[in-house]
């Protein structure tokens, strides 16, 4: 039965949230140093603030619809001093305050299912990552078949149908990271299991230099 607005979130989605971070944390520790890191949905910081202790050589925006939130997150980040490396950006998914071409990095948790529109936000990706660059979401919905209803992140306040895997497929199959993306199911508590989303922005085919002759 879906809760009721205000309700404590269940328990199989607060012992995600916890997996869902470590396993972040996890990729992003094996990333090279000196990147630009982007984290999309950072909420009140927790997994930014991670993230930053663990890799004092990233340079961190992390984006989020919701003010108040970024609020707690920019005060975090002062009390720990990493706001020199660490920037907080308000901003709704579909429409990011990135440049183009300008992160090597993006890691997101949690932000397809719930996205309203899940193929604009994969292109926004697509354009932030630089070439070479590769983006790594994990996301908790169901394996393909599996009703359910989802509480988004991005609106908590709406229960919405949820996605499921095939779902998500159909929308990454549609994107421009088609031929660039890798899909895996990774156990997760007792009998659960997450959805491992890469996706990667390949360097440009080289192309042999233009010769040119005098008539």
């Amino acid at each position: 039965m879906v809760g009721s607005r205000g309700s404590s979130p269940e328990p199989s989605r607060v012992h995600n949230a916890g997996a869902i971070q470590d396993r972040l944390v996890e990729y992003v520790g094996s990333i090279p140093s000196g990147l630009h890191l982007a984290e999309l949905g950072c909420g009140s910081g927790v997994l930014t603030l991670r993230i930053a202790e663990a890799r004092p050589d990233l340079q961190i925006v992390a984006i989020d619809p919701s003010t108040d939130r970024l609020r707690k997150a920019t005060e975090e980040a002062t009390h720990l001093e990493v706001g020199g490396r660490v920037r907080f950006e308000r901003a709704e998914l579909s429409c990011l305050p990135v440049s183009d071409g300008s992160v090597d990095r993006i890691v997101a948790s949690r932000v397809l299912g719930p996205a309203s529109n899940p193929s604009s936000l994969l292109a926004e990706i697509h354009r932030c990552l630089a070439f070479g660059g590769a983006a790594f979401i994990v996301e908790d919905v169901p394996e393909s078949g599996a009703g359910t209803v989802h509480r988004g992140t991005l609106l908590p306040s709406l229960n919405r149908p949820g996605r499921d895997e095939e779902s998500l497929r159909a929308s990454i199959s549609r994107s421009p990271f088609k031929k660039d993306a890798k899909l895996t199911r990774r156990p997760a508590g007792s009998g659960g299991s997450l959805l491992e989303i890469e996706l990667r922005r390949p360097e440009p085919p080289e192309r042999p230099p233009t010769t040119w002759r005098r008539p």
